[in-house]
């Protein structure tokens, strides 16, 4: 269910698609863990697999906490995620905004052994391009 206490089905339909591989995140080898408070380099340990992930949420660079787009998240398969942003009056301009206006985009998820993490990623220069060619292209 959506904070707005709309129950999402994937019957509805979907403005935006965007699918999470999280055996890719495992492997890349980059990027930090953070295990609780402490930060730990990534290879020090395995974080073990996901169980689910949330919607993205989207902020700015001094912000620390995120808004969530409007949608649902979805587990396909082992480490496989799938999110389907809301086609609902109003929200598909709300969701673009948040896409192209902020420069970080967090995916929040619980690890199997109940451990929640997230991926933060700053789209910086070639990500914003990269996004906004990606909106004027869903836009089509």
């Amino acid at each position: 269910m959506e904070p707005d206490g709309h129950q999402c089905t994937w019957e509805e339909p979907r403005s935006h698609i965007g699918r999470h591989d999280a055996d890719a995140v495992q492997s890349s080898g980059g990027g930090q863990v953070h295990d609780d408070a402490e930060c730990v380099p990534r290879g020090a340990g395995q974080i073990g697999d996901a169980s689910q992930i949330s919607v993205p949420e989207m902020r700015g660079d001094s912000q620390l906490q995120g808004v969530a787009l409007k949608g649902i998240a979805a587990k396909k398969g082992e480490n496989d995620f799938i999110v389907g942003l809301t086609k609902a009056d109003g929200t598909i301009q709300k969701n673009v905004e948040l896409l192209r206006d902020q420069a970080w985009l967090d995916v929040p998820f619980q690890l199997a052994s109940g451990k929640l993490a997230k991926i933060a990623l700053e789209k910086g220069v070639p990500g914003d391009q990269l996004m906004r060619q990606a909106l004027a292209a869903w836009a089509k």
